[in-house]
């Protein structure tokens, strides 16, 4: 039993190498192009050249990098479980409680 597909499909191997190399050429100039403080014009390029002129590090975007991330972890937990109770019909009671 061979999952490998034909080789004809594939290419040969200066085609195969060929799209290789392409690929990883585009990713570099994508890297460049970033690396190299340019900015698109419009609105994206607008946030980007505020979040550069006002020093802001957009990283915490990415939520691992989020200060506090566990007290949110807990606050979305709360929120959940109020939620869960909810559609049970419990939180009238809880509510009445507090």
């Amino acid at each position: 039993m061979n999952n490998q597909r034909p080789t004809a499909t594939r290419g040969t191997l200066a085609q195969r190498l060929g799209r290789f190399f392409l690929g990883l050429i585009g990713l570099a100039l994508f890297a460049g192009v970033f690396a190299s403080g340019w900015t698109p014009p419009g609105m994206a390029g607008d946030v980007l050249r505020h979040n550069q002129h006002y020093e802001i590090d957009a990283s915490p975007l990415f939520y691992s990098e989020v200060d506090h991330m566990a007290e949110l972890e807990k606050g979305v937990q709360r929120l959940r479980e109020r939620a869960s109770k909810r559609t049970l019909g419990e939180t009238e009671k809880e509510d009445i409680k507090n």
